[in-house]
């Protein structure tokens, strides 16, 4: 959430394109990690041993 803000404030302050193409491109990245870490996550605890006493 804080990222889309500050991703929105940057597009409204900035008319520079580089500035604002970089700011789109770190928010997107973030957003792809964010997803694939997700998947492992959920992957991996689904598919997790258990202990065997």
């Amino acid at each position: 959430m804080t990222g889309a803000v500050a991703t929105v404030i940057t597009w409204i302050t900035s008319s520079d394109i580089t500035v604002r193409f970089t700011a789109t491109m770190a928010y997107g990245l973030g957003l792809v990690i964010l997803t694939m870490a997700t998947a492992i996550i959920v992957t991996t605890r689904r598919q997790a041993p258990r202990a065997v006493r």
